[in-house]
């Protein structure tokens, strides 16, 4: 590896580092406030970096990396539960290091390419258009069959207008049950009915 080639890499890392900065800690972090998650958006993203660097200056493809990597990531995302937006994010965190890493692309290119990235992230995940919804994991004590009674009892015990739902787990042992629920904030006046009728 010569100078320019170093220099080229040092400065892709910078980049990235500043991408990666912005994704995660002031959309993803000030957002969803998911603390555990930004490690591994950091952590994915600089590992990829650093391997796809590496390999590029090799004889093994750079796919090879990737491939591996993306293993992982479904090993990881496996092993827990996570919401769509979530998913999102992570993937992008990957997005941001291929585009960093790959040499022999303008610089300018993995700059435009960055803040299409954090763009698109900025407004898809804005508050205006997700209209201030909300995706929460509630575990019940106990079990519903069909979507209108689960709807109703979790509108009741949230105080929210309940407008999705995803059923994860059935214990039919303990009689509980843990649900996704994507869900919008009621005004005052009617949380506060709501949250009446459910002491009743």
């Amino acid at each position: 590896m010569n100078t320019h080639d170093l220099a080229d890499g040092l400065v892709r890392l910078c980049l990235d580092l500043a991408t990666i900065s912005v994704l995660a800690l002031a959309l993803f972090q000030r957002r969803h406030s998911r603390h555990d998650l930004l490690a591994v958006f950091v952590s994915f993203n600089v590992g990829l970096f650093a391997v796809l660097t590496f390999l590029s200056s090799s004889q093994i493809s750079a796919g090879v990396g990737f491939g591996v990597f993306g293993v992982l990531s479904i090993i990881r995302l496996r092993s827990e539960t996570y919401a769509n937006v979530e998913i999102a994010y992570f993937f992008m965190s990957l997005a941001t290091a291929l585009v960093n890493a790959l040499p022999g692309r303008p610089l300018a290119l993995s700059v435009g390419l960055d803040v299409a990235i954090l763009l698109t992230l900025y407004f898809v995940d804005s508050p205006s258009v997700r209209e201030a919804t909300v995706t929460s994991l509630v575990v019940l004590d106990r079990v519903h069959v069909g979507d209108e009674p689960l709807h109703r009892d979790l509108s009741a015990r949230l105080a929210t207008e309940v407008l999705g739902t995803k059923v994860i787990e059935v214990d039919y042992v303990r009689e509980t049950m843990r649900v996704e629920v994507r869900h919008r904030p009621l005004p005052a006046a009617a949380a506060a009915a709501a949250i009446t009728a459910q002491v009743r």
